[in-house]
């Protein structure tokens, strides 16, 4: 394989949404201008894009024994639950590549356990190392065998796959269409019509495309070979090169034309042998185009700089199926990544090859590849030597998820510049505003007021309604329910995070040290949370909490230790949620991240708002992120829009059930994880509110200077009373960010929590709440505070998330992370490029799900192994905005940046981004208080769902 990187190209593809042909091509044609491209609603899913990852390397003994395959020697090897592919998978798409084939001979990829076919996907000569893409349904138990008729070292690379609820792309029954050899073979320049509707199990009726196995062999020349739709003119692109002597095999997708068939041009003497492989079903989110050519090295084609070349992608493309061509100066190889994806492992070298050449040669192969997100929806290309590249376009993906945000009444209370929120139960919710009020709101829909003894708060976390903890620079407080209680022995911390898992679970990050604490009163310090920077967290359960900085740093906690990640978070997280197995996370540069099932975060979206505000995962699964124009919900795989006013969203806060969304107007929304409720407006006043937490439906909290409310599910009641960020664990417990603790029973009080120069606090209803100072992290479940560690190096710790009280993630701003595990940080796995996005939040469900959102189009998730980027849908948003995200599970996570758009996750898509009236949020569950305004503030309970 390659040795140095010596070309680099990027393409970032113009794809249309017209009929697809599905052939790419060598001959000379001019560029063409696909149309704008549209989707239909209510797509089915055809295939899920992922991250190449290599699974089999027969040199390395990678997914199989070690060793050249002998000839007429078959590989059997696992490829769901590997490489980013779901369990349960029903089609496969892979890349193999043979390398140094010691004859030439042919392979075939088919289901392990039963007879090999009689086709061949894969064609090769002597000593010439060969890639072909192929798509494949695997067994039962997820298995694909490869065999190779001459012996050779094999290399497989995951593409992308069918989901087993999946019903876009289905695989038909092997069948022969076509094979000249037994008759006369293609003169040059000549045309054959096959039909292929109503054969191998394809309807008549109801299909996109069909997907064919086509062979080139016995030429008499050099041609090439494009299928296209019968009756419309032949485009100027080809699917396959045909050379005198050789044999030559590609997959093609192919848009059926009239009376059910396509055509075959030949432009040389040949051969010609097609079996049917499988069909794309009408309503997918498999979009066909009429095929073009979009890019020509070789005659300037496609905005060609040297050897660079930019082509641009219409919003709401994902993915796209294209056929890479390279005329080789030299033997080399083509890679084919997202845009803006760093090279395989950092380095300058791409570990996986979808084209190798040889001088003089000229070597195709299709490739369907996922785009880059925000400002890199493209594709990279890299070449190892010199060649000209040739790309064609026949179609792409869309999210097939749509997201809804259902509004309820609006309240608008006196809260100066919303600071922050913690809604720890549905309907309860806490919001603390600039002047250290907290605002509890209350069961007839108002909110009261509250005042913690300090006039510079900077987070809030909420346990319960009867349980929240603030915090300033040198002391946390406690909320009983009725009064706030000053810590006692509080410790300094600067630029302070905090999450409450549980009344009894706490958790206290900063940039040099981290606690956490049981009763929010006495804080113990944790080694592991020590020296992260900017640190984000997020505690879905007493037993899980993940703490992420802005270095990609995270640190988990299990219920028993806390543990630093090997595994990089996505850089520069500036919101952490995790419910349940789902994590997700939106950074500071316009990434949406989530974390896969497998625990490896990927990029699953991206944004452009230029102020996002929080991202937040219900038990269910669905996350909510709001700010700005981003109003996202997350169901599990994909982002989608909510519908919203197009009010910014100042604040967020979720509890396991549903979410809170503060507005810029002063307003509030919830939602509920299917729709944004309207919003609701309290009195208004000069000032928005601050702050914004949310315990339950029933219990939330804003705060604004020294003037806290409440609501209590109907209505916002407020007093005077300074607290800092709040957080609530739980509808009776919550925390401000300068040391109060609530209960019902005792209101704002001190809740001993360290002293420090306390900045933000991060709460997981059910987990820990969790804070830092200028030295360590700290965390509670409710019952005193505990030190969970020094600060962990990860440069700028910008979030924490404790979804249980013995794990958390820690999460920098520039991609590193940490895990706490109850003793102690660990690197997490993976990251994303910190040169590309920077994370501004991180948020877990459970120490095997994390969504981290960054800057730049971006977002990953955390499998509970390493990080994995996931795609977001490019929004138009400026990529400056740090956007809220909160995961309910796996499958449901929102992300919401303060201009007011959110989108949705529902496990494999984020779906378009839709304008949301919320500035900020905090959800719980499915159900959400958002929160917006400036010099007063409105407070919108919504609910938020993924179609």
């Amino acid at each position: 394989m390659r040795t140095r990187l010596e070309n680099h190209w990027v393409a970032m593809l113009v794809l249309a949404a017209m009929a697809i042909v599905g052939s790419l091509v060598t001959p000379t044609a001019s560029a063409s201008s696909p149309p704008k491209a549209t989707a239909a609603p209510a797509l089915s899913t055809a295939f899920v894009p992922i991250t190449p990852t290599r699974i089999v390397d027969s040199r390395s003994g990678v997914g199989v024994r070690r060793g050249v395959v002998p000839a007429g020697g078959a590989v059997t090897f696992q490829v769901t639950g590997r490489g980013g592919i779901e369990a349960g998978a029903t089609n496969v798409v892979l890349n193999l590549t043979v390398v140094s084939p010691a004859a030439s001979g042919w392979g075939t990829a088919y289901r392990a356990g039963v007879a090999r076919p009689g086709t061949s996907n894969l064609n090769f000569m002597a000593g010439r190392t060969t890639a072909r893409q192929v798509m494949v349904a695997p067994s039962a138990s997820g298995q694909v065998t490869v065999f190779l008729s001459a012996a050779a070292q094999l290399i497989v690379d995951t593409q992308a796959y069918t989901p087993v609820d999946g019903t876009g792309y289905r695989s038909a029954t092997p069948t022969r269409l076509l094979d000249t050899r037994s008759g006369a073979p293609y003169a040059a320049n000549s045309t054959r019509s096959v039909r292929v509707l109503g054969r191998g199990g394809v309807p008549t009726s109801g299909v996109r495309a069909v997907v064919l196995s086509v062979i080139g062999t016995r030429s008499t020349g050099n041609g090439w070979l494009t299928a296209y739709p019968h009756g419309v003119a032949r485009p100027g692109v080809s699917n396959l090169n045909t050379a005198t002597g050789l044999t030559a095999s590609t997959q093609a997708l192919v848009a059926p034309g009239s009376n059910g068939a396509i055509d075959l041009y030949s432009a040389g003497r040949t051969d010609v042998v097609v079996d049917l492989v499988g069909y794309v079903a009408a309503g997918s989110n498999f979009v066909p185009v009429t095929p073009a050519r979009v890019m020509d090295q070789r005659t300037g084609t496609g905005s060609t700089y040297g050897s660079n070349f930019t082509v641009r992608a219409p919003a709401g493309a994902v993915a796209a199926f294209v056929n890479l061509t390279a005329v080789g100066t030299a033997s080399g190889a083509f890679t084919l990544q997202p845009g803006g994806t760093p090279v395989s492992g950092g380095t300058s070298t791409p570990s996986v090859s979808h084209v190798n050449f040889s001088a003089g040669r000229v070597s195709s192969n299709p490739v369907l590849i996922g785009l880059g997100v925000g400002s890199d929806a493209a594709l990279d290309g890299y070449s190892t030597s010199g060649a000209k590249a040739i790309v064609d376009v026949f179609g792409y993906l869309v999210s097939p998820v749509s997201a809804a945000l259902t509004a309820g009444a609006s309240t608008t209370i006196p809260a100066s510049y919303p600071y922050g929120m913690s809604c720890p139960t549905d309907g309860s919710c806490a919001l603390l505003d600039y002047f250290g009020r907290v605002h509890f709101s209350q069961p007839d829909g108002s909110w009261r007021a509250t005042t913690v003894p300090s006039q510079s708060l900077r987070a809030i976390a909420c346990s319960s309604a009867d349980h929240c903890v603030v915090t300033d620079e040198t002391h946390e407080y406690v909320w009983d329910g009725s009064t706030w209680t000053t810590a006692p022995g509080s410790a300094a911390v600067v630029a302070p995070v905090l999450a409450c898992a549980s009344d009894q679970q706490c958790v206290l990050v900063g940039n040099k040290q981290g606690f956490t604490s049981s009763d929010g009163l006495t804080w113990t310090a944790v080694p592991a949370l020590a020296n992260l920077d900017q640190p984000t967290i997020s505690c879905s359960s007493s037993t899980a909490c993940l703490v992420a900085d802005r270095a990609g740093i995270q640190v988990q906690w299990d219920g028993s230790s806390w543990v630093r990640s090997a595994a990089k978070a996505p850089a520069n997280v500036d919101s952490l949620s995790c419910a349940g197995s789902t994590c997700v996370a939106v950074t500071t540069v316009g990434g949406l991240w989530s974390r896969a099932a497998d625990g490896m975060w990927k990029q699953s979206g991206s944004y452009t708002s230029d102020a996002p505000v929080g991202v937040h995962c219900l038990s269910n699964g669905r996350c909510l992120a709001v700010g700005g124009s981003l109003d996202k919900v997350y169901d599990g795989s994909s982002w989608s829009d909510i519908n919203t006013s197009g009010e910014r969203a100042t604040t967020l806060d979720c509890t396991a059930q549903e979410c809170t969304v503060g507005w810029a107007s002063g307003r509030f929304s919830r939602w509920d994880g299917t729709a944004l409720a309207a919003a609701f407006q309290p009195v208004q006043w000069w000032l928005g509110a601050r702050t914004l937490a949310c315990a339950s439906q029933t219990t939330c909290f804003t705060a604004s200077g020294s003037w806290i409310q409440k609501w209590d599910g109907s209505q916002w009641s407020g007093a005077m009373q300074n607290v800092g960020k709040i957080g609530c664990l739980s509808a009776t417990l919550c925390f401000s960010a300068d040391g109060q603790q609530w209960t019902p029973a005792t209101g704002w009080t001190s809740s001993g929590q360290p002293a420090g120069s306390w900045g933000q606090m991060w709460c997981e209803p059910g987990g820990m709440c969790a804070m830092r100072t200028s030295t360590a992290v700290y965390a509670t479940a409710g019952h005193g505070w505990i030190r969970l560690g020094d600060l962990p190096d990860v440069q700028n710790l910008v979030g924490v998330s404790c979804p249980t009280t013995s794990w958390c993630m820690l999460q920098g701003d520039y991609g590193a992370s940490v895990v706490w595990r109850g003793s102690g940080f660990q690197p997490a796995g993976g990251a994303i490029d910190g040169n590309h996005a920077v994370v501004s939040m991180v948020t877990c469900t459970s120490s095997t799900w994390c969504v981290a959102t960054a800057t730049g189009g971006s977002a990953v998730v955390w499998n509970g192994r390493e990080w994995h980027q996931s795609k977001l849908p490019s929004v138009g948003i400026s990529p400056l905005n740090l956007p809220y995200v909160h995961c309910d599970s796996a499958t449901s996570c929102i992300v919401g940046d303060p201009n007011g758009a959110v989108s949705v996750w529902n496990g494999r898509f984020w779906s378009q981004p839709i304008a949301a009236d919320v500035t900020g949020f905090d959800c719980v569950g499915a159900w959400c208080m958002g929160m917006s305004g400036v010099r007063s503030t409105t407070l919108t309970p919504f609910t938020y769902a993924a179609g």
